[in-house]
């Protein structure tokens, strides 16, 4: 099959899950609005950002959609910028405590390399 469509059959890292937020609507790196917000580390914008948790509670479990970040979601993030009151509320809206982030972000240093091509001449 992949001679036949040209893609590499490897392990898609692709899970299906809810998408609140459009996919043409998202930023640049597939992010949305919830990723912004938690991504400026200012605590107005943390607040904004509960506030649209409370009122939208799908986007709990929303994740970005970029190659670069694939699968980080609003609860990595509070946790990386040490936000426990929206760990709180992300978790009382069943954040999904399980979700991997495994855009290449996440790889290995040796696994970034930035030719994509091997040449085994």
């Amino acid at each position: 099959l992949n001679d036949v469509t040209g893609v590499d059959m490897q392990e898609s890292k692709f899970k299906e899950h809810k998408a609140l937020w459009k996919l043409n609507k998202r930023g640049v790196d597939g992010e949305n609005i919830i990723h912004l917000l938690l991504n400026r580390e200012e605590q107005v914008c943390y607040e904004i950002a509960r506030i649209l948790l409370k009122h939208y509670p799908g986007m709990t479990n929303d994740i970005y959609m970029g190659d670069e970040m694939f699968g980080q979601s609003a609860l990595h993030l509070a946790i990386v910028h040490d936000d426990y009151e929206t760990v709180q509320l992300l978790l009382a809206n069943n954040a999904d405590v399980n979700a991997r982030a495994c855009g290449n972000f996440f790889l290995p240093e040796d696994f970034k390399a930035t030719n994509k091509v091997t040449d085994y001449q």
